[in-house]
C-alpha cells in the first residue's frame, strides 16, 4: 500500500502495460483491493483503437511475435 501510496499522491494515475497475462491479472486484483478506480482497459491494445501508444523495445518484440499486450489506466479515489 505505501508503493501505491507514494505514487499516487502526486500523480493520481497509473498507466499498466505488460505482455504477461498473469501479472496483468493480479495487477487489477491489487488495483480493486486497495480501492484504486480502474478507467480504461485493453486486453489486446495494438487490436483496440487506443492512441497516444508509446511501444518499447519489449513491446514490439513480443506484439511481433504474437503476444497480446495489456493496458489499464487507474485512479486513486480519495
Amino acid at each position: 500500500m505505501k508503493l501505491y501510496e507514494t505514487i499516487l499522491v502526486d500523480k493520481g494515475e497509473i498507466h499498466f502495460k505488460t505482455d504477461n497475462q498473469g501479472l496483468f491479472e493480479y495487477s487489477l486484483k491489487s488495483f480493486s483491493e486497495y480501492g484504486l478506480l480502474l478507467t480504461f482497459l485493453s486486453l489486446d491494445l495494438h487490436k483496440s483503437d487506443f492512441e497516444g501508444n508509446i511501444m518499447t523495445e519489449y513491446e514490439q518484440k513480443f506484439s511481433e511475435a504474437g503476444n497480446r499486450i495489456y493496458r489499464c489506466e487507474v485512479k486513486y479515489q480519495n
